[in-house]
């Protein structure tokens, strides 16, 4: 171990499972590009436009939840969402569908 002002520490390891080293990760739109054509099994060529949006999804009220969700993209203008589970939650099906829900809720302009 190194000694830095008086103190020790030990070397941080940093994993792509990490959630904000995966978000900062996938913020390059050309590792995003990849990973989303591996994912889909198809050639990157194939996706044209990416976009890096605001990941948070404001509730509608004072008394519905709030969502961040860990990536939010368009991809040649369809929205996506990528989570990364690092843990077994028995609420990630039920959480992920909420999220989903939220995703499209929130792309609906109002009179559509």
């Amino acid at each position: 171990m190194k000694k830095i002002q008086n103190s020790t520490y030990s070397p941080l390891e940093i994993l792509p499972k990490n959630d904000l080293v995966f978000k900062k990760i996938l913020e390059n739109t050309n590792i995003l590009r990849a990973f989303i054509a591996d994912v889909l099994g198809v050639e990157r060529t194939t996706i044209q436009n990416v976009e890096l949006l605001n990941t948070e999804i404001l509730p509608n009220d004072y008394t519905s939840k709030f969502c961040r969700l860990d990536v939010k993209a368009s991809i040649d203008g369809s929205l996506i969402d990528i989570e990364i589970q690092r843990y077994d939650r028995k609420d990630f099906v039920e959480r992920a569908i909420y999220y989903l829900s939220r995703l499209c809720s929130s792309s609906i302009n109002q009179g559509d």
